[in-house]
């Protein structure tokens, strides 16, 4: 986590809200436009109101299930040298696909009518909640801080001096 330990989790929780606002936000504004145009469907433009509210369980749910998941791949992925928003985003989206097939899994054993066998949802929800996990990685480098040149007093005195 580096020098400031209390930034990285903050913008890692924050980063998790704003998953879940997208996520719940983008479902209820989803709806009420298709309730919009079927007349016996009521047009629920308070779920969207009440989204931003809705969020803070979704991302402590994210919170919950992504913590030891990101920090054992960030740590494998900086041992090998990745550079920083590339890792991040790649890792989003991997996790964001792992936890929807992990969600549909959960989904299938939970409910009797299925018989333990996945919903199997199509590819443009996978590449949906992969944008959205690429984003959130990218979001968490932004929110923590991206890393600046390493500070060296001396080498920037030694430098000052020698190359005024």
């Amino acid at each position: 986590m580096g020098k400031k330990p209390w930034r990285a989790i903050g913008a890692w929780l924050l980063t998790c809200y704003l998953v879940g606002l997208v996520v719940i936000g983008g479902v209820n504004v989803f709806v009420a436009i298709e309730a919009s145009f079927d007349p016996e469907l009521p047009a629920d433009w308070l779920a969207v109101t009440m989204s931003p509210l809705w969020s803070v369980p979704a991302g402590l749910v994210t919170a919950a299930m992504t913590a030891l998941p990101v920090w054992a791949a960030v740590s494998i992925l900086r041992a090998t040298r990745w550079p920083r928003p590339l890792c991040e985003a790649v890792l989003g989206l991997i996790l964001a696909v792992l936890l929807l097939q992990l969600t549909d899994l959960l989904l299938s054993i939970s409910d009797p009518e299925l018989d333990g066998q996945p919903v199997g949802l199509p590819i443009w929800v996978y590449m949906l909640f992969g944008a959205v996990g690429a984003a959130a990685g990218w979001t968490y480098w932004r929110l923590a801080g991206r890393p600046g040149r390493v500070e060296d007093p001396m080498a920037d005195a030694i430098r000052a001096r020698v190359f005024d």
